[in-house]
């Protein structure tokens, strides 16, 4: 889950970007993870999104992003945007789905609610960052 993408795996780049391609429309914005966690899926998201040739917006992968403390976005500059507490509920229901996260993180979905829950209020909701051509 957390080495390098596997050489059979590396077509899934091209292929899931041509599906992006195909689905999204040119004016919509497309929202990527940074892959901060090194997570194989997160970096295969990623270098998909790359492939549209188009400005994209990042998020930092949470809770990897708590790990990494001294990240540096670099040239990014960012943008936040509030979360409602549908969107929050929205959140934590989706990483209760994903059974591994929870034992990985925290020591059950309840605890996983509650850390989700202070992060975004905390924060102010999420944060996005913006390629260059972005930027304003």
């Amino acid at each position: 889950l957390f080495g390098e993408v596997h050489p059979d795996e590396k077509i899934l780049i091209q292929k899931i970007g041509q599906m992006l391609g195909d689905k999204i429309p040119p004016d919509v914005q497309v929202v990527c993870p940074f892959a901060l966690g090194g997570h194989v899926a997160h970096r295969l998201t990623r270098a998909a999104a790359q492939r549209l040739d188009r400005p994209l917006a990042y998020y930092a992968d949470y809770p990897y992003l708590l790990e990494n403390p001294g990240w540096d976005p670099g040239q990014f500059s960012s943008t936040l945007h509030p979360v409602s507490a549908e969107g929050v509920a929205a959140w934590q229901n989706a990483v209760a789905e994903h059974h591994s996260q929870i034992s990985t993180f925290w020591q059950n979905t309840d605890e996983m609610r509650v850390e989700i829950q202070a992060y975004a209020r905390e924060m102010g909701g999420v944060k996005l960052w913006l390629t260059p051509e972005l930027m304003f």
